[in-house]
């Protein structure tokens, strides 16, 4: 590597570098290469019954109805594709963080929250029925 180290690198921290991809048998050009593709995650609906097939039968009866609910809301979606706002939301009895107020509709008094903080509106999770 001919180039300088970055103003913020401890020379002794960028030998200790070079000498790790030495041993390991890694060029710094290597790093520079083009990385090969993700593959893509797998949707809810083809992994939960891979996850169903691998636990206890005890273990499948406590959480097939939680398994169930979320490939019937976000089967068609990838593992990698929901927010964790969304995960949150998603929840009965769920609170808007910004607000404070019940996502769930008859469980309290306030109406659904549209929150401008996040750009979240918990009435789609309360349509879909998740809450």
């Amino acid at each position: 590597m001919t180039s300088a180290p970055s103003p913020g690198a401890d020379r002794a921290e960028v030998e200790a570098a070079r000498l790790v991809l030495e041993r390991m048998g890694v060029s710094p050009q290597d790093l520079l290469g083009t990385t090969s593709p993700r593959p893509a995650a797998p949707t809810f609906a083809d992994y939960i019954p891979q996850v169903a097939a691998a636990v206890s039968e005890g273990t499948r009866r406590v959480y097939s109805s939680y398994w169930n609910r979320i490939v019937d809301q976000w089967g068609h979606r990838r593992l990698d594709e929901p927010t964790s706002s969304e995960i949150w939301l998603s929840r009965p009895g769920a609170r808007c963080r910004d607000c404070s107020r019940s996502v769930s509709p008859g469980r309290s008094p306030n109406p659904p929250c549209r929150s401008l903080g996040n750009g979240l509106s918990t009435v789609s999770v309360v349509r879909r029925g998740q809450a």
